[in-house]
């Protein structure tokens, strides 16, 4: 199984100034970065999901100019013949 790990590391000194040792810890991020693809992906599908919506409402709106623009030519035409 693989882990993500986020790794740090100190050097102690004495008051002299000379190193005395040192001081790792290491914690396990594994979850966390689960958690950063998921909401990638969760905001690469909004996006998707946002650009899709945005197309309908487009294709609606021609679709809705073009049902009026045919029904306001034909009652016109029905008058002026009338």
């Amino acid at each position: 199984m693989v882990r993500n790990v986020l790794y740090n590391a100190t050097l102690y000194r004495n008051r002299a100034g000379e190193i005395e040792g040192t001081f790792a810890a290491a914690r396990d991020v594994t979850k966390r970065k689960r958690a950063e693809e998921r909401l990638r992906e969760s905001e690469k599908r909004l996006k998707f999901m946002s650009t899709r919506l945005l197309e309908v409402q487009e294709q609606e709106r021609k679709s809705i100019a073009t049902e009026l623009h045919d029904s306001v030519a034909s009652s016109l035409t029905a008058v002026i013949l009338a």
